[in-house]
């Protein structure tokens, strides 16, 4: 049966099955959080992109990156035959697995697959399956199949320059969550219940969290700011929800996990993004320096996080599960 995804996340990727014998991805967008995300195990991968060999205006400003690009292929290219087609108008969006299709609006970003306002049809028959591959045959004939080579030089010979121009421009990150609030969509959640969850939890972390959400030691407002910012990272980084989901909240120690940190510092710098009822800069007051916050005294922070991270990641599990198998 087909079904209709609004507000699409990374995970809904694997829905199309990126092994079997082909996959086809046709986005005019895309960036590095998005395509790393994508483990295919094809035979053949069939990509369809937008890239002008004679313009950096879309790299620059951080709506492509041909360089996270060339890296994911070139990754990929040592299992499966790589078809890489470019054209500077390329405008399709459609994932393609041996499984489904997912068709619609989402480019191949974090901003596209960031619980944003955007909708894919998901395609299951098999019949509108084969006849999707022949029209992407059509599709391709406008565009320009590239050698990987090609990408490459292509990478090697603007680089610096698309640096320079983003520091001349002032831009600091060109790969954000979307600007939109992920409480409308049920399948995402939200803090209210996030806080009834907790309450049908049987464990002394989620019962700590919910004492310290409705007042215990003034601690309301980093629980608050701390569920926000941490459904955003869960979302932007699948498989590290996926990793903490099968954390215990009650051991886990954000200490002695060598990369949560850093990973949690850039994400706060560069990806993170103001929501209805949550704003960054306050958020940063709550969070240790090393995680990209502000505070020098730890306090309860580090004890929140060591919590909220796996409890964050289950309910967010329970939520896209529950959510998914209605749709």
């Amino acid at each position: 049966m087909d079904r209709v995804i609004v507000g699409p996340v990374l995970e809904d990727i694997n829905r199309i099955g990126l092994a079997g014998n082909k996959v086809f991805i046709a986005t005019a967008f895309y960036s590095r959080t998005a395509l790393e995300y994508l483990d295919i195990k094809s035979d053949k991968l069939f990509f369809y992109c937008r890239l002008d060999f004679n313009e950096l205006t879309e790299w620059i400003n951080g709506l492509i990156d041909p360089k996270a690009l060339y890296e994911k292929v070139k990754e990929i290219s040592q299992d499966t035959d790589i078809h890489l087609y470019v054209s500077k108008t390329a405008h399709a969006k459609l994932y393609m697995g041996n499984k489904a299709a997912l068709i619609g609006s989402a480019n191949l970003t974090l901003s596209g697959f960031g619980g944003n306002c955007e909708m894919l049809f998901l395609i299951e028959n098999r019949r509108s399956l084969d006849q999707i591959e022949n029209n992407i045959v059509v599709y391709s004939r406008k565009m320009e199949e590239i050698s990987l080579d090609k990408l490459e030089r292509f990478v090697l010979n603007n680089e610096k320059n698309v640096i320079k121009q983003r520091s001349d421009r002032r831009i600091i990150s060109h790969e954000r969550m979307p600007l939109y609030s992920r409480n409308t969509l049920k399948r995402l959640g939200s803090y209210e219940d996030f806080k009834k969850w907790l309450k049908k939890q049987n464990n002394e972390a989620a019962k700590e969290i919910l004492r310290r959400a409705e007042g215990k030691h003034n601690l309301q407002g980093h629980i608050h700011r701390g569920f926000y910012g941490l459904r955003q990272y869960l979302i932007s980084y699948p498989r590290e929800r996926k990793k903490y989901e099968l954390l215990n909240a009650n051991d886990y120690k954000l200490s002695i996990d060598a990369n949560a940190e850093v990973r949690l510092k850039a994400f706060v710098r560069n990806i993170a993004v103001d929501e209805d009822d949550f704003q960054i800069k306050i958020w940063r007051t709550y969070l240790p320096k090393e995680c990209g916050g502000k505070a020098a005294k730890h306090g309860g922070s580090i004890g929140n996080l060591n919590r909220m991270f796996p409890l964050v990641a289950k309910y967010l599990k329970q939520k896209l599960f529950h959510i998914n198998r209605e749709q």
